[in-house]
Parts: structure tokens; C-alpha cells; sequence
């Protein structure tokens, strides 16, 4: 009871002693409230404190409380959790309206709060929406593109299309986004006050591929025929997708051959190559009517072979008729003929200059009497300026392959015969002579290019003058790889990693003032006895030999040479054998025997070699 009466007692105390503080002017009463400005713009999740924005008249009154509500605390509202000052605190985009009003009294104001995300800070381009790369002439392609807004808020959003603009930069300078387009141009994206570069990729445009839009009007065309571009029209694809008519290309004017299927259209190092149908000027599938296809066909036509033949009889074929006989597969297994036994496939019939030209099938024969392709002996003499080329055919047999090894005639030689064997290969099994044969004839060649000749003798060449052989990236093999003997004035040109393999290389007898240049070329030698050498020389006078190249030399029995010269019938002189250029690996093999009644040949060897 004493301690409430206490406390009474003490409350009293104190009323009195405010009444006469409130008395003797300790707190001003305030007369008015009021915000400095009517609304103010805050960015989302924004603040601004509350003694910033509201004013109390008299700036010294106090003891007094003020009440704060929001029209919508979603939007805005006032915020005391910050210790020392009020603040209004953005919470949601829109408007909301705060009251302050001094509590027991009738003095309130308002502010408008707009909440929005603030400026613009940064903007940016999803990169799988915007092209960035074009060809010079090309425009700006804006389908698709999305770009958005970063904004003081933190918070992004997509700009809708129509509220942003683009144009092209060029130079500081801002263009339509419809200009063709240069290199350095870069794009600028415009949005309210923000400006956004973005950088292009622009490359000069160029010629990607050519089209025919119309066709010649002729599609048609047999071999030996030239092409006719009559109607064609053919267009340049460039890279950027532009196309535009071309008339100044150019293609091959020369006739047809048998391996053509259609013409290459070229135009500023870009090629296309558009299909024809291209024939034979005669087919034939039964290999019984290829003898009277030859002898009703004229000059300068060709006949296509399909199908397989099998123990065919020999087919005679004039010299002067340029005729082209040629396969063309219709299925997997391809073309080929197979001649009866001990007869030969194709004999050529000498009846005055011309050509004759063999390609695309298999050739083989059976028995051991006859070459595969050669002449009719009874019409030799006329076969002066005749062309022989064997194109991509595959000659197996027993007996040699070509042979065009012509009788002695009295006075003269057979003039410019020419053979070419090219991309073709040819395997004879047992023959001891040359899988090619080839004896007098002068101002005449032989080429083989890009094939394989494998024999006991690869080459045979006797009896004659001025005669060019020219060995070309082939292979050649056998126990005997070049045989030559009575050969005079010649040049014989190995070459472009052509290969020699066998037990002796270069085998020449009665040679007088010939050239023979081995130019990175490689020579093999296995040899097997004692009186074989790589290189022998008999009876051979004022020949030079230069190789260049590898030579590897093994002997496995007996003392063998590299380079043999030795007199026969005649003495051996002047002869020179230049292997400086030569890369030498022997094994058992000594380097040089010169055997002359009065040595006047030599042998000039590398610095060092492997012996």
C-alpha cells in the first residue's frame, strides 16, 4: 500500500513539473508541414530519405509525432527500419501517393512517388539474333534481332522494335539501315538517350560458284566433236547471294576425247563442270563385229567396246584410218578381252600415216608364240608417221606386250613411229624378250608415263637411230630392265621419281654418241651373279650417262660392278658415266671396271658413297 502510494505521488511530480516547463516556453508547437516538390521519380528497390523531400514550419517546433500511409506500400512506402532518418523506399513499378500528417492536428501533405527502373546504363544484342557478318553491297538484315536495356535498377528488359532505331556508322557518321554496306561500317542502335555500336564483320564479296540456268541447245555430241555453247546461260553465285549473268567464260574448244563426259566452264579461277553425252562414233557389245565396225568405219572415228570378251579372234586394224578404240564399263567388273591362245589381239595393217589409239579395258592373252599388239609383217614398210598410244589398259601375258621389233630393210629405216604408253600397266609373265619391242626405225619415240612394266626384259630397243625414249614417273621391273644395242644419235630421258628395279638396269651394246640424263630417278639392283653388272657398256662409243638420283646396288654372289665398260666386237671409247649427282648404297658391289684396249672412257662417282 505504501509503494502505490509512492508511485502516485512521483507521477504527480513530473506532470507538474511539464506544465511548468510548457509554461516557461521549453517546445514549439509546429504551425504547418508541407513537401518541397510534388512528386518525386525513384528507381526500383531505390530510396530516398524522408528530411529531403518534407519541411516543418517552424523548423524549430517539436514535440510533436507525424503519421505516414501509402496508397499502395505494392508501389511505394515510408520505411524507419534505418536507424537516425525516415525514407520512402521503392517496391514496385507505378505510382503511389504518401501522406504525412502531424498527429492530433490538421496539418498533412502529399508527394507522388514514380517508381520506373531509372536510365538506361547499358544495352545490349542477344548475339544468336543479330547477323554480324556480310559480303561489301550487302544490307543490314534486322529480322529477328532482339535487343535489350540495362537499367539503374540492375533490372533488363527487351526493347520492342518499333521504339529503337538503326543505323548503319560510317565514319562517325549515321546512315539509313538500308545502305549497302563497306568495309569499316558498323551499326548503331538508338534508344531514348543511349546510343549502342555494333560491330560488323564485312568482307569483300566474291564469286562462289557458276550455275547454268539454261541449257545449250546441244547436249549431244560425238567423240572428235567440239563443244557448242549455242544457248547456254550461266550465272556467277557470289558468296554475299547475288547472281549475275556471265558471258565471258571461258572452256576447252578442243574435240572430245574417249575419257570426256561433259565440259569444264571457267570464269575468275572458278570452275564448273557441266555433263554431256558424249559417244562413240560406234558401239560394240559383241566383240564378233568389232572387225567390221574397223573395216566400215571412217577416218578419224572412234568405237566404243562394253561388255567382257573371251578367246577372241585378232582384229586387224589399218594404220591410216585414226581410229580410237576405247571400253567403257556398264558394270563393277569393267571391259576386257582375252585373245585366243598363241595369237596376238590387235594387229596393225601398214597402209600409209595415221594413228590409232587404245584405252580403258583389260588386255590379255594366252600361249607363247605372239605379242598382244603388233604389226602385220607382209605391210611393215608402210608404217612411217604412225602414232601408237596405249591409254589406261591393263595388258597381262606370257608373251611380250608391244612389239614393233621390224625387219632389216634395205636402205632405210621406218621414220617417225611414235609410241606412248600412258597410266597403264603391263605384266608379262615368262617372255624372255621385251615386254615392248622396238628395232629400226629413226626420228622415232617411245613415252611411257605413269605406268608399271613388269618382264624378264622391260624394254628391248635394237637398230636404230634418232630415237627419243622418254621414262616418266613409271615403274619398271625385271631381270633385265633396259636393253638396248645398236643404237646411235638417241637421248633417252628418265624422270620424276621413275624407279628402275631388276638385276641389270641399263644393259647397252654398240651404242654410239647417244645422251642419257637420269633426273631424280631411283635404280635398284639385285644382282644374282657375278658377270652382271647395274650399268655395262660393251662396245660402246661417245655415250654420256648422268644420273641423279639414288642408286642401291646388292650383290649376293660374285664380284659385281656398278658400272661395267668393257670392248666387245668393236672396242669401247669416249664413254662417260657421271654419277656425281647419284646418292650410291652398295653392298657387295665394287663401283667401276673399265676394260678397254686403250681406256679413254670414265666413270666420275660422287664424294662419298656407301660401299
Amino acid at each position: 500500500m505504501k509503494r502505490v502510494a509512492l508511485v502516485c505521488l512521483l507521477c504527480l511530480i513530473c506532470l507538474g513539473a511539464s506544465a511548468l516547463l510548457f509554461a516557461c516556453g521549453g517546445s514549439t508547437a509546429p504551425t504547418n508541414l508541407y513537401f518541397v516538390q510534388d512528386q518525386v521519380d525513384l528507381v526500383l528497390n531505390g530510396s530516398i530519405t524522408m528530411s529531403t523531400l518534407l519541411r516543418i514550419v517552424p523548423g524549430d517546433a517539436s514535440g510533436f509525432r507525424i503519421d505516414y500511409t501509402s496508397s499502395d506500400e505494392k508501389i511505394a512506402r515510408v520505411d524507419s527500419s534505418a536507424v537516425g532518418y525516415l525514407r520512402i523506399v521503392a517496391r514496385g513499378y507505378g505510382s503511389a501517393e504518401i501522406t504525412a500528417t502531424i498527429r492530433d492536428t490538421n496539418l498533412t501533405d502529399s508527394i507522388i512517388v514514380n517508381v520506373t527502373d531509372g536510365d538506361i546504363v547499358d544495352m545490349y544484342v542477344d548475339e544468336l539474333s543479330v547477323i554480324r557478318n556480310y559480303y561489301v553491297g550487302q544490307t543490314f538484315e534486322r529480322t529477328g534481332m532482339t535487343v535489350w536495356a540495362l537499367y539503374e535498377s540492375g533490372e533488363s528488359s527487351q526493347i520492342s522494335e518499333e521504339d529503337y532505331q538503326v543505323n548503319v556508322l560510317r565514319e562517325g557518321e549515321k546512315l539509313s539501315v538500308d545502305t549497302p554496306l563497306i568495309k569499316g561500317d558498323s551499326l548503331t542502335i538508338s534508344y531514348r538517350n543511349y546510343d549502342y555500336e555494333v560491330e560488323l564483320l564485312i568482307l569483300d564479296d566474291y564469286i562462289a560458284s557458276l550455275e547454268v540456268t539454261t541449257p545449250p541447245v546441244v547436249e549431244q555430241y560425238y567423240i572428235g566433236d567440239s563443244f557448242d555453247n549455242t544457248g547456254m546461260v550461266v550465272e556467277a553465285v557470289y558468296a554475299s547471294g547475288k547472281r549475275e549473268v556471265i558471258t565471258d567464260y571461258t572452256f576447252d574448244s578442243q574435240p572430245f576425247d574417249y575419257n570426256d563426259s561433259g565440259i569444264t566452264l571457267t570464269y575468275q579461277d572458278v570452275s564448273l563442270f557441266y555433263p554431256l553425252e558424249i559417244n562413240a562414233n560406234t558401239v560394240v557389245s559383241n566383240y564378233g563385229l568389232l572387225q567390221e565396225a574397223i573395216d566400215s568405219a571412217s577416218d578419224g572415228d572412234s568405237i566404243m567396246i562394253t561388255g567382257r570378251h573371251s578367246n577372241v579372234p585378232t582384229i586387224h586394224i589399218p594404220s591410216s584410218k585414226n581410229l580410237i578404240i576405247f571400253g567403257r564399263a556398264t558394270d563393277s567388273l569393267g571391259v576386257s578381252v582375252t585373245a585366243r591362245a598363241n595369237s596376238p589381239a590387235f594387229v596393225i595393217v601398214g597402209e600409209g600415216e595415221g594413228s590409232l589409239t587404245l584405252a580403258n579395258f583389260t588386255l590379255s592373252g594366252q600361249g607363247e608364240t605372239s605379242a598382244l599388239i603388233t604389226y602385220q609383217e607382209d605391210s611393215f614398210e608402210s608404217l612411217n608417221n604412225f602414232d601408237l598410244t596405249i591409254d589406261n589398259v591393263t595388258i597381262n601375258g606370257t608373251i611380250g606386250a608391244i612389239d614393233f621389233a621390224l625387219p632389216a630393210q634395205e636402205g632405210n629405216l621406218i621414220e617417225n613411229f611414235n609410241i606412248q604408253v600412258m597410266n597403264s600397266q603391263i605384266n608379262i609373265s615368262e617372255y624372255l624378250e621385251g615386254a615392248i619391242k622396238l628395232s629400226f626405225v629413226q626420228n622415232s619415240s617411245l613415252t611411257i608415263t605413269n605406268s608399271q612394266i613388269t618382264s624378264n626384259i622391260t624394254l628391248e630397243i635394237t637398230n636404230c637411230n634418232n630415237l627419243s625414249l622418254n621414262i616418266d614417273g613409271s615403274v619398271l621391273s625385271g631381270d633385265e630392265v633396259v636393253v638396248m644395242d645398236s643404237i646411235s644419235s638417241s637421248n633417252v630421258e628418265v624422270k620424276n621419281r621413275s624407279y628402275l628395279n631388276g638385276k641389270s638396269l641399263l644393259a647397252l651394246t654398240n651404242l654410239t654418241q647417244n645422251n642419257f640424263v637420269f633426273s631424280n630417278s631411283y635404280l635398284t639392283a639385285n644382282i644374282e651373279s657375278e658377270d652382271t653388272s647395274v650399268i655395262s657398256l660393251d662396245a660402246c662409243q661417245e655415250n654420256n650417262i648422268n644420273i641423279s638420283g639414288e642408286i642401291n646396288a646388292t650383290s649376293v654372289e660374285g664380284e659385281s660392278y656398278l658400272v661395267k665398260i668393257r670392248d666387245g666386237e668393236n672396242n669401247s671409247a669416249n664413254n662417260i658415266v657421271d654419277l656425281s649427282g647419284a646418292t650410291l648404297a652398295l653392298t657387295n658391289v665394287l663401283e667401276q671396271l673399265i676394260e678397254e684396249q686403250t681406256p679413254t672412257s670414265q666413270v666420275v662417282l660422287p664424294s662419298t658413297s656407301e660401299n
